[in-house]
């Protein structure tokens, strides 16, 4: 391969960049579900012809930056990538080849130009429904076949088989609850992909393939010396870091995530031996989203923002996950809240580098969603409702937390309360507010936690959540304290009651449900001890 020249580089990453976020502006603008159009719960993606991850959507769920990467290595390694043609596409949400969650469809299509293969666009989104045991969320699954339908690493014709009338797109329809949004969901992937694609194929008309596809090699070069270069920086030696989860629904006892992180020379190894055995609950993280939580983590960490997020920051990783443990579960082990776990573990990660990086780290945040779902059935279908909320954000060396923020691994926007009871009719949003006085204290304070009350409207709604922190409050850093912990509340007549944080609860007219969220730890030692 011949050079890359530097200024053309320099044009064409941010050519890349730009066209994986038109295509992620298409997919929120076009879709139907709350989760995708409101909270943004979705994420695109180019790729090299080879298949490593070049550019994605400027505003993608952070945990998503490296989802398709380990969903590309399946394709490839199944030999879905080999004679592609225009039409093709790829698809999957399969949790144990590649995959995060079953709810997390991935939709791949190869770009063309002249005859020859120049790349491919990917989107991802979350989907409302995909057929689970309980509507939207199944925090009692044992087995990921009560999670929703699997659809496993597959190359199909795009407009016969997700058509109108297509074979998928007929058995999918079927087997969900709401058809019309997770289709439309879906068909909004689509154009996002045919974005990417036209996009992708004007970058070759105007600079040709041969430099569109080297300047790809190029940019996973550059990353990969950058991050390189960074490590090389840190001093060698070995780095321990714990976090506790509250519970898998099941056993009522914390599982420990563990990580040890060896720095030596310009490569670094995260083994995650020591973390518990995996869950009989569905808080299991697969391998997917595990390596997913560990690379955003290093890069979020060591590198500065301007480096692109490629695949190549992640050629001097070696990442040991021992099977059968709860960051790499056992095929069907449950693992539709697999966030908290890789929450945890991104925690874990900057507990471990606190004694090279504390300038750099914050106290621990709300380090979960907290996952709602409300449904109720109607006449000839469903209503389904779900959104996720984020809590208070670590303070850090110089400044507070932030307050009622999506955090760390997430990013999801706020779900406007009259766009949620224009649409849902059986609830209603009695109150929505930062709940005060949740950070942890210190020399800095820790954010706030939200709270948010639903009103029950009639009988028959269930409530299916997930969530963590609900034990103990997120740690302070440096002398900080810790934030308040989060809590589930149903208030029925004149009594009050407290849910666990993974749950399905029927509710009745006049209920009030309130869910609050944690606040983030405090750092440095309060000023007036």
């Amino acid at each position: 391969m011949r050079p890359v020249d530097s200024v053309l580089m320099s044009v064409l990453n941010q050519s890349f960049a730009a066209i994986a976020e038109e295509m992620y502006r298409n997919l929120i603008r076009s879709a139907y579900s709350t989760i995708v159009r409101e909270s943004r719960d979705a994420s695109t993606a180019i790729f090299s012809p080879e298949g490593p991850l070049i550019a994605q959507g400027q505003h993608t769920i952070p945990m998503l930056l490296n989802a398709f990467p380990p969903l590309m290595a399946g394709m490839r390694e199944r030999g879905l990538l080999e004679d592609l043609k225009p039409g093709d596409a790829l698809i999957s949400n399969d949790a144990y080849a590649g995959g995060q969650h079953l709810d997390d469809v991935v939709l791949v299509i190869p770009v063309f130009f002249g005859g020859g293969l120049v790349g491919y666009a990917g989107s991802l989104a979350h989907q409302l429904d995909l057929g689970a045991a309980s509507p939207g969320i199944n925090p009692r699954a044992t087995e990921v076949y009560q999670e929703g339908v699997i659809i496993p690493p597959m190359r199909i014709e795009l407009e016969r088989d997700l058509g109108p009338n297509g074979v998928l797109a007929q058995v999918l329809s079927r087997n969900i609850r709401v058809p019309e949004h997770t289709m439309g969901d879906l068909r909004a992937q689509i154009a996002a992909i045919r974005t990417g694609e036209r996009r992708l194929r004007e970058l070759c008309a105007r600079y040709g393939p041969e430099s569109v596809t080297g300047t790809m090699a190029g940019l996973l070069d550059y990353t990969d010396t950058m991050m390189r270069q960074v490590i090389r920086e840190k001093p060698d030696g070995r780095y321990h870091g714990e976090e506790w989860m509250d519970d898998d629904g099941y056993t009522g006892h914390e599982f420990k995530i563990a990580v040890t992180i060896e720095i030596k020379g310009d490569g670094v190894t995260v083994d995650c031996t020591g973390t518990d055995a995996q869950a009989l609950g569905p808080v299991n993280a697969p391998l997917g989203s595990t390596l997913s939580a560990i690379q955003i983590a290093l890069k979020s960490v060591l590198l500065p923002p301007e480096v692109p997020a490629n695949e190549g920051c992640n050629r001097s990783m070696d990442i040991v996950v021992p099977e059968g443990t709860l960051l790499n579960p056992r095929f069907p082990a449950a693992v539709s809240a697999r966030m908290g776990a890789c929450f945890k573990l991104f925690d874990a990660i900057l507990q471990a580098l606190t004694p090279i990086m504390e300038e750099r780290l914050i106290a621990s945040s709300y380090s979960s969603v907290a996952a709602v779902a409300l449904s109720k059935r109607k006449p000839g279908g469903q209503y389904l409702y779900r959104e996720a909320l984020g809590g208070g954000y670590g303070a850090g060396q110089g400044y507070d937390g932030a307050d009622g923020v999506a955090i760390t691994l997430t990013n999801t926007a706020n779900t406007p309360v009259e766009f949620t009871e224009l649409t849902h009719p059986y609830f209603m949003i009695e109150g929505y507010s930062v709940r005060r006085d949740s950070g942890g204290v210190g020399q800095f304070h820790g954010g706030c936690g939200v709270e948010k009350g639903y009103r029950i409207l009639g009988d028959g709604v269930r409530f299916a959540a997930y969530s963590d922190h609900h034990r103990f409050g997120p740690r302070g850093l440096s002398g900080g304290g810790p934030g308040a912990r989060a809590e589930f509340l149903l208030e029925r007549a004149d009594s009050t009651r407290e849910l666990p944080p993974l749950v399905i609860e029927e509710l009745k007219a006049g209920d009030l449900l309130r869910v609050r969220t944690a606040g983030g730890g405090g750092y440095g030692t309060p000023r007036n001890t």
